[in-house]
């Protein structure tokens, strides 16, 4: 939805570059969940939590309601945080014995920091005026306190 908000071509190229590392993500965290010793059963039955789904309300609510600069500041905001996650959750699970196979999840978003710097500069022709910076960083701060909800909900 976000790529179909985007105002220029090149806009929409960017947040596409940004999906395509992505492509393997699910089965990596499936294989990762296997070797915690989860069946793909239980990823079909898994029932999110109340802040996940608060997050993902988040990301809904700008699709449909915020400008394309402010949508994609929340979504560039959530996937920040994750990108420093995955990329200090890579190695000591190696650490414990899990194989590069096994940790393939953590690790592919490693190539999705170019591409976040990238659609972070593409932004700036679509922030102008003092309103719009003002509304772009309410967007990735409302983003930020539901991510804080999501993982101490997660980690807690």
């Amino acid at each position: 939805l976000a790529i179909a908000k985007a105002p220029t071509p090149e806009a929409a190229d960017a947040l596409i570059a940004k999906l395509t590392p992505k492509a393997g993500a699910e089965a990596g965290l499936v294989r990762f969940g296997e070797a915690v010793g989860l069946t793909r059963r239980d990823f079909s039955e898994a029932a999110p939590l109340a802040p996940c789904l608060g997050l993902t309300a988040q990301f809904y609510y700008h699709l449909a309601r915020s400008s394309f600069a402010e949508t994609v500041a929340c979504l560039g905001a959530s996937e920040t945080i994750f990108l420093e996650i995955c990329g200090r959750i890579d190695a000591p699970l190696k650490a414990y014995g899990f194989s590069d196979e096994e940790v393939a999840f953590f690790s592919l978003h490693a190539e999705l920091e170019a591409a976040e710097r990238a659609t972070t500069e593409m932004l700036r022709p679509f922030v102008k005026t003092e309103a719009e910076r003002e509304a772009v960083t309410r967007a990735a701060e409302l983003c930020y306190g539901f991510e804080r909800l999501f993982y101490d909900a997660v980690l807690g």
